[in-house]
């Protein structure tokens, strides 16, 4: 009779250590996620876009990141804007010299229709119908050791994600 009791013990006992062992592995899975997060925030710079068009006019690029971006470069951005008609316009950012970490710099750029310079007339419209325009900014840089990074934000859900950061 002692035979079949210890044996649902047993079996009991063993189903409970296994069910420990997995939450054990799972939070293990979440701290290793987590120090990989970390250390891709210490070694990467992680560059971001925000577009405001309420009390800080501007578009302002924040270092997400626990690391110094420096010599940022931003490739040429073609957008299509809707006035009540589709207009495409290029814009030419200037480079930014070194963003800190957690730092927010005030982009400053031109705009241009084909060859045009429309930047006096132009500049502040823009900022307006960004967020409605489907964009692809890209963007290249260093970290405070020289290791160059390749970026690229894209315009999602009324925000911007970045997409991919890319040592190169």
């Amino acid at each position: 009779m002692i035979y079949p009791i210890f044996l649902i013990i047993a079996g009991a006992v063993i189903i409970y250590l296994l069910s420990l062992i997995q939450t054990a592995n799972r939070k293990i899975k979440e701290l290793e996620d987590a120090l990989t997060e970390e250390r891709r925030k210490r070694s990467m710079p992680m560059l971001t876009l925000e577009v405001n068009t309420t009390d800080n006019y501007g578009a302002f690029l924040l270092n997400d990141s626990y690391c110094y971006a420096k010599n940022i470069r931003i490739h040429d951005l073609d957008v299509v804007v809707d006035y009540g008609f589709k207009k495409h316009i290029t814009l030419k950012f200037d480079a930014v010299s070194m963003l800190k970490p957690n730092g927010k710099a005030k982009l400053g750029f031109r705009v241009f229709d084909g060859d045009f310079d429309v930047t006096a007339t132009d500049a502040k419209n823009i900022l307006n119908h960004f967020p409605d325009a489907p964009i692809e900014m890209v963007l290249r840089y260093e970290n405070i050791e020289g290791g160059e990074f390749s970026s690229t934000i894209v315009s999602e859900k009324g925000g911007y994600t970045v997409k991919e950061t890319t040592p190169v």
